[in-house]
């Protein structure tokens, strides 16, 4: 801390600031105790180890069948047009436009590209 001190006092103030990389506009405050300050590796080995532990655990159920139904299963009852035609409106007022939408008859025109210095040729 001394020699710290020491040059700073010497050289002038310390650049008391990191970079933040560039797709990172601001960082929110936090208290030190909730911070993790492992490293990026210790990270991934630990995120790797509870992945490995949900295969384990899935595969050991693999064999067995379970009346019980997860909260995030796909329901298996079909949707209507009108739900569906509902969803595509409310889809389409979105400011940025879904890419399923251009598969989708009456909304596809909205992604075809007008060109105006095209020429038509016709028949001869």
């Amino acid at each position: 801390m001394l020699y710290i001190e020491c040059w700073t006092r010497v050289n002038g103030k310390m650049a008391c600031a990191w970079v933040l990389p560039t797709y990172v506009s601001e960082v929110s405050y936090e208290r030190v105790r909730n911070i993790d300050f492992s490293s990026a590796k210790k990270l991934k080995e630990n995120l790797d180890t509870q992945i490995d532990s949900l295969n384990t655990v899935m595969s050991c159920h693999e064999g067995q069948q379970s009346n019980v139904t997860t909260s995030t299963a796909i329901p298996s009852h079909p949707i209507s047009e009108a739900v569906m035609d509902s969803f595509y409106k409310e889809l389409n007022k979105c400011k940025t436009k879904a890419s399923v939408l251009s598969l989708i008859d009456p909304y596809a025109e909205q992604f075809v590209a007008k060109s105006q210095n095209v020429p038509v040729i016709s028949d001869l």
